[in-house]
């Protein structure tokens, strides 16, 4: 077999194949499946428990759904159950973590550093689904919060960016900090009506809107990122999966490199509270990096 070995700033992966974070909780399943990956970034962590939103949680819309979780999880101290089922994931651990206000990010960032167990770490900027702080919408207290957290550990850090925000200047912030990667795009808000029963669809009413109607805007702000990260040296990475910017099936026969850069596992039984990661999916994109490895990198 091919060498698919990759890196993301100082993260070296045995291969590009991620996991996406929702897409297999907190590794309680399935560890076989998910060591072929070259990393698992587990479910959002926040500092306090959350139950997440009011069902529905999800609805299907044309070319894509709507997915309202709302960051459903144990908290942070509640992880501490989960560490022995994260410890028996032998490929790269990444740690997915939000906060609601400066403070909080940088309790839960140095609590999960203090577990000594996650390899990497990737700051949830974009959630949808949930009410932010004043770092989500103002750029000055983002730069302070994204330069602090920096500071804090040596371990890789990926900041996950939203596409309703301004992309490119933060994009440009993690660049000046060092930081190791971007994850683009996360999901765009949206809201779904039933006009025959006249009310909204989903318990909470805006969801994140994912799937192949937002792939043209995803690969938009793929295109002007990955501009500006090769000027400044960062490395950049594509996260591609149901809950972002499109379906890894479409990917897979894609002959396009911008579109695979990073590839991220697809999930079944997405409109269940058990989101399952597919042998087949992980197979498929094992095949579908090997073929575009020799067909590009051997050119």
């Amino acid at each position: 077999m091919n060498n698919l070995k990759t890196k993301i700033g100082k993260l070296e992966l045995k291969n590009p194949v991620l996991v996406a974070s929702g897409v297999c909780g907190f590794g309680e399943e399935n560890v076989n499946i998910l060591n072929h990956a070259g990393g698992v970034v587990f479910k959002t962590v926040t500092l306090e428990p959350r139950e997440g939103n009011l069902p529905p949680r999800v609805v299907d819309t044309y070319e894509g759904m709507l997915n309202s979780i709302g960051l459903e999880n144990p908290g942070i101290d509640g992880l501490k159950e989960k560490l022995s089922c994260i410890k028996k994931i032998k490929t790269k651990k990444i740690a997915s973590f939000l906060g609601f206000d400066e403070k909080e990010f940088v309790i839960i960032l140095k609590k999960l550093d203090s577990y000594k167990i996650f390899d990497a770490y990737e700051i949830n900027l974009s959630c949808p689904n949930v009410k932010k702080g004043d770092w989500f919408y103002n750029l000055n207290n983002l730069r302070y919060l994204l330069k602090k957290l920096r500071l804090i550990t040596t371990k890789p850090l990926i900041a996950k960016l939203s596409p309703e925000t301004e992309v490119v200047k933060i994009a440009e912030m993690c660049a000046e900090f060092g930081y190791d990667g971007v994850t683009l795009i996360n999901t765009y808000s949206g809201v779904a009506v039933d006009y025959k029963k006249q009310r909204f669809c989903l318990g909470n009413i805006v969801g994140g809107l994912s799937g192949l109607a937002i792939k043209p805007l995803a690969l938009k702000w793929v295109y002007e990122v990955k501009g500006l990260l090769e000027e400044s040296g960062i490395p950049y990475q594509l996260e591609v999966t149901d809950f972002g910017s499109s379906d890894g099936a479409h990917i897979h026969r894609s002959p396009y490199p911008i579109q695979w850069c990073f590839l991220g596992i697809a999930c079944q039984h997405y409109h269940s509270p058990v989101e399952i990661v597919s042998t087949t999916d992980v197979e498929c994109i094992e095949k579908a990096v090997l073929m575009l490895v020799n067909k590009y990198v051997k050119q």
